[in-house]
């Protein structure tokens, strides 16, 4: 199948973005992916990691699913520990 990248990455973020399972299944299932998590726990784990390896993401998107991970006994990979500090901080500024 050929699909338009733009589009694809547009329906990608659109999906993550949303934290909707039901969302995040329609994209899987409109481009043929095919995975089938065990439990949800590991569901929302993938999401959130994917979700630190978009570079379009902001940094209150990513803090969000580094908290997640974080609670619920994940380490945040996709990221340095200086990256995880500096959105921490960038975040806490902002609130200011």
């Amino acid at each position: 199948m050929n699909y338009d990248l733009q589009e694809f990455i547009r329906d990608r973020d659109r999906a993550l973005r949303s934290l909707s399972k039901k969302q995040i299944l329609a994209y899987m299932k409109k481009y043929g992916l095919k995975w089938q998590p065990g439990n949800d726990i590991v569901f929302w784990a993938a999401i959130h990691k994917a979700r630190l390896s978009i570079n379009t993401f902001t940094d209150e998107e990513k803090a969000f699913s580094v908290r997640w991970l974080i609670e619920h006994g994940f380490a945040p990979s996709g990221l340095s520990m200086e990256e995880i500090v500096e959105i921490h901080k960038r975040r806490m500024n902002h609130a200011l």
